[in-house]
């Protein structure tokens, strides 16, 4: 970063978000130290959601070339509001977090019993009206959906969540980066992979879906088999 800066070119930042970490706070300390030519810049851009920066990377990956850094961090506000996502919580995984204190007692559902799945989050950019901060960054642990006791409640879970998300598209409109996170089953995340890609338009198919077994926040957070999707909404070009 220091060698671009020095090389007189423009260098573009990406950090979780303050509410979330203090990762941005740091990089823009770091950016105080600097002479006021180098600070001017150094871009720096904070996404709101937990899992936006993976999309905002692979974005902007994919923009370099095209797009100045300015440029960037505007497209970066534009991914980062049209990002979703949603976890799947078991009643064990979700009462465990109650006890940790990981989710605000104002959003806690009452009376959380065995066999239970917890869609936590929210179903797409498209079902909210607003972009409150606080509202975007607490929204991975806002219940959206309660999946009663009854077979796999899971895999019901996925399906009621998949029709929902399908309402909320628009004409045009195809889901990004989507990501499947499955702790410590991959397979299972491929086997959700393969239903999303079945029932709603992902942006180069079932290829492009990226699959985790096991990250180091969903380990933190989720019983085994426990899941999590994630993706963001980009309109296509009428043509298409």
């Amino acid at each position: 970063m220091l060698e671009a800066l020095e090389r007189g070119e423009d260098v573009f930042a990406i950090s979780f978000h303050p509410m979330l970490s203090a990762c941005h706070r740091n990089i823009l300390a770091a950016r105080d130290t600097l002479p006021p030519e180098k600070a001017a810049r150094l871009h720096v851009f904070a996404p709101l959601g937990l899992c936006t920066v993976n999309y905002v990377v692979r974005d902007a990956l994919r923009m370099s070339r095209s797009l100045t850094a300015v440029e960037l961090c505007e497209r970066a506000a534009y991914v980062d509001a049209r990002s979703a996502d949603l976890m799947f919580a078991s009643a064990e995984s979700y009462n465990k977090m109650v006890a940790s204190g990981r989710i605000p007692k104002p959003l806690v559902a009452k009376d959380v019993q065995d066999g239970e799945t917890m869609v936590m989050g929210r179903f797409s950019p498209n079902s909210d009206e607003k972009q409150e901060p606080m509202k975007r960054v607490m929204g991975l642990v806002s219940t959206v959906h309660r999946e009663p006791a009854a077979g796999d409640s899971e895999s019901k879970a996925h399906d009621f969540t998949l029709s929902k998300i399908k309402a909320t598209l628009k004409p045009n409109e195809v889901l990004k980066d989507v990501t499947v996170f499955c702790t410590g089953c991959v397979d299972l995340a491929h086997k959700i992979a393969k239903k999303i890609a079945a029932v709603l338009p992902v942006d180069g198919g079932l290829e492009a879906i990226i699959v985790y077994g096991e990250v180091l926040l969903d380990s933190m957070m989720s019983s085994w088999g426990n899941s999590k999707i994630a993706y963001w909404v980009d309109t296509l070009p009428a043509e298409h």
